[in-house]
């Protein structure tokens, strides 16, 4: 086992943010040390490790062959091999679990050029400048390497029946401190699907609507997929489209026009109670902000209200929408958004549950068991035909 040290020639800055992580929380650091595995099994060391909260490289080596696992605080975060085929997409080729054509769909998935560390670090680093404390620290980061580290935040998921004023008012008051004066969206990057007119939002979910015209053949459910995209998820998304541009045209809003900077917030993106962990006092931190950047509040909002993880009780939407929207003190024309574009984002969320049936959702799935995807599947379809008989439902109805 050999200890993490400072990489030569590392940034000031780099530096400086791996000294905060250590003074947040000291890791023990083992003297370098050896052994034989015919003495002491893998799984006994690395239990071992975790109880002695070893931080290091645990190398393991025979002949010509070495593989390396990288702990943190005695847990495994990485590993590596000098053996070029020695990754998971060639031992379930090699197992017949996996085909080549397979392979290189999901290893096409994996090629994400978002810069997704990227959106969250600035983020995080953006609030906790603002003294926004009910968010990871930022500690260190490698942007080139692609890895951060941030605090520990204790906490559980909440469940549906446990959300009440309480916990819906602390999503609002995060809003709100993220985006305290001097609020300063243009601070941040766009979002990950950033909408800065009613076009845009017409546009993203015209985009998600037209992928699903090509369902992967070989998923579970995909005749009822495809006939629930065709007879009734299409025909809805038409109507409500209509309904959007209509509406638009009443409250004299045109659906090209940029919005200002002063209607455009800091927004955490993929908001909601999914994302939320609770205290053992009570207190909500939130977490997950690989998607966030400045984006228009409406987008938020409805999101916020349509995301179906961890669903927000009906009964509370008024209270988080107008609560955000007077806390952050944008135009008339902002809420007119938020009450138009509602079911255009849960026409979007029901295109995110489908991404189970789409090719690269399916790529995903070649790691999975066939009966987890079909289970997968079939729950995917049920969400969306309950999520779809919530068009035309308002706010708090």
């Amino acid at each position: 086992v050999e200890p993490v040290r400072p990489r030569a020639g590392a940034p000031a800055a780099a530096t400086a943010d791996a000294d905060a992580a250590r003074a947040a929380r000291p890791a023990r650091i083992d003297q370098p040390r050896s052994g034989s595995l015919a003495a002491e099994s893998p799984a006994r060391l690395l239990f071992e490790l975790l109880d002695s909260q070893s931080t290091g490289v645990l190398t393991l080596a025979r002949a010509k062959v070495r593989k390396d696992i990288y702990l943190l605080i005695g847990h495994p975060i990485g590993a590596d091999s000098n053996l070029r085929n020695d990754t998971l997409g060639q031992l379930l080729l090699a197992r017949g679990a996996l085909d080549p054509t397979r392979l290189a769909e999901a290893l096409e998935v994996v090629r994400d050029n978002r810069d997704r560390l990227g959106a969250e670090w600035a983020f995080l680093k953006f609030a906790w400048a603002r003294g926004v404390r009910t968010i990871p620290v930022p500690l260190a980061a490698d942007h080139g390497a692609q890895t951060a580290l941030y605090s520990f935040v204790a906490g559980r998921r909440l469940d549906e029946d446990e959300i009440g004023i309480a916990q819906v008012q602390a999503a609002v008051d995060f809003v709100i401190a993220i985006n305290a004066a001097p609020r300063d969206p243009m601070g941040l990057a766009p979002g990950s699907e950033a909408c800065f007119s009613l076009n845009d939002h017409l546009a993203t979910v015209d985009r998600r609507v037209a992928r699903l015209g090509t369902l992967e053949p070989s998923a579970p459910f995909v005749v009822d997929a495809g006939r629930f995209v065709r007879e009734t998820l299409m025909p809805a998304w038409s109507a409500v489209r209509v309904r959007i541009v209509d509406g638009a045209r009443r409250a004299g809003i045109d659906p090209g026009q940029a919005m200002s900077s002063a209607d455009l917030c800091v927004s955490p993106s993929d908001f909601g109670f999914h994302n939320a962990l609770v205290d053992d006092s009570g207190r909500v931190n939130f977490i997950d902000f690989e998607y966030a950047g400045r984006d228009d509040p409406a987008k938020l909002i409805c999101d916020f209200f349509c995301q179906p993880e961890v669903p927000l009780p009906r009964k509370f939407c008024d209270l988080f929408r107008e609560g955000t929207l007077a806390g952050l003190g944008v135009s008339q024309a902002t809420h007119a958004r938020c009450r138009l574009l509602l079911d255009a984002y849960r026409v979007k969320w029901i295109c995110i549950m489908f991404n189970e049936f789409l090719p690269l959702g399916a790529a995903r799935r070649a790691f999975s068991s066939p009966e987890l995807w079909s289970e997968r599947c079939g729950q995917q379809l049920q969400k969306a035909r309950t999520k779809i008989a919530e068009i035309g439902i308002k706010g708090n109805e």
